[in-house]
């Protein structure tokens, strides 16, 4: 490129650049162009001399140059900032893909490590209450994939010997069910009972306490039209289904009868969703020393702290309440369907 040609483009880049970053005072410029133009046409023409004679054809030639150059000026202005926008738009957008791009990498390894950190998290939780293979093949089979989640969690268990000398067990059940996902749900309120050789069970009462709302008390005959008894094999199956908004909770309650014909059983109790802080009460409607009662829970053998060893299991320790009553350590977590065991001898 040669001299002149360099300097033109610089001069024409200069301008560009001036026009560009002073837009107000081009525009003033531009008009003042244009004004000038428009003066000298209209007050140094002179029309006394022939029309195209040389002095007026030199006035409108220089005028019009001006008013040229003025619109030269303002179309510059109009392009200039029209190829700014269009280059701040194509910016714009080109940023905004790479940041949706960067936000969604982001995302999806926040989720990664989260999800990393939120299984070792809960194995090193199951650990420390289960035998390993048994924590890890809850991990490894997505076990944990639920959309509720009972917390509150009191059985209490209330155990007497009847007029017929037979072992009397009433079981109360309160709990809350809270709906971890964000939308509303259809929850199964469930409960069965098993009649065995020695044990006859009914279901007395539910209560279901939605927030908000009174309490949906079902007894009696209400209760007797809801539960089913499949087989006529003396089990009863009470199931209602609720809406629990989401992250929103229900408080449960329900009460079980269960009269045992031997003086030595063992029975077993589970919950039908995975229970956080189990506390358990046991309250002898009898003489304590007519009544042993022994809890164990399978698989619940690593805590030392919360398990009282023997030479052929492990039960829980207990602190008594009063005289008639034994309040035991609580167990931090039961799964959906883990069996807990007790053991109840009349003397």
């Amino acid at each position: 490129m040669s001299n002149n040609q360099e300097k033109k483009s610089n001069i024409i880049n200069r301008l560009s650049s001036s026009i560009t970053q002073n837009p107000i005072q081009s525009i003033l410029i531009a008009l003042s162009l244009i004004g000038l133009g428009i003066i000298l046409d209209y007050t140094l023409v002179n029309y006394n001399f022939e029309k195209h004679s040389i002095y007026n054809i030199i006035i409108k030639v220089i005028s019009r140059l001006f008013i040229s150059l003025g619109e030269a000026t303002f179309v510059f202005i109009l392009l200039q900032i029209s190829i700014e926008t269009k280059i701040t738009e194509q910016h714009l957008d080109i940023a905004k893909t790479a940041l949706d791009d960067f936000s969604k990498k982001i995302e999806s390894a926040a989720s990664t490590t989260l999800k990393a950190i939120n299984d070792k998290t809960f194995q090193s939780f199951l650990d420390r209450y289960y035998p390993e293979s048994f924590s890890g093949k809850l991990i490894n089979e997505n076990f944990f994939k639920f959309d509720v989640l009972r917390t509150e969690t009191l059985w209490i268990y209330k155990i007497k010997k009847n007029s017929e000398n037979k072992i009397e067990l009433i079981q109360e059940i309160y709990y809350t069910v809270l709906n971890l996902r964000n939308e509303t749900i259809s929850h199964d309120i469930r409960l069965e009972t098993f009649k065995t050789y020695e044990n006859e069970a009914d279901i007395l009462k539910v209560v279901i306490n939605n927030d908000g709302e009174s309490p949906k008390i079902i007894e009696g005959d209400d209760l007797k039209a809801v539960i089913n008894t499949p087989n006529s094999d003396g089990k009863q199956v009470f199931c209602q289904k609720t809406e629990i908004p989401g992250k929103k909770h229900i408080k449960i309650e329900k009460v079980v009868k269960n009269i045992y014909s031997d003086k030595k059983i063992t029975d077993f109790h589970y919950p039908t969703e995975h229970t956080m802080d189990l506390r358990i009460k046991v309250q002898f409607l009898e003489n304590l020393k007519d009544i042993d009662f022994n809890i164990t829970v399978p698989f619940l053998n690593n805590n030392e702290n919360l398990m009282k060893n023997s030479s052929t299991k492990k039960t829980f320790g207990y602190h008594l309440e009063g005289l008639d009553t034994r309040v035991y350590d609580v167990i931090p977590l039961v799964l959906k369907g883990q069996s807990i065991m007790y053991e109840v001898q009349l003397s």
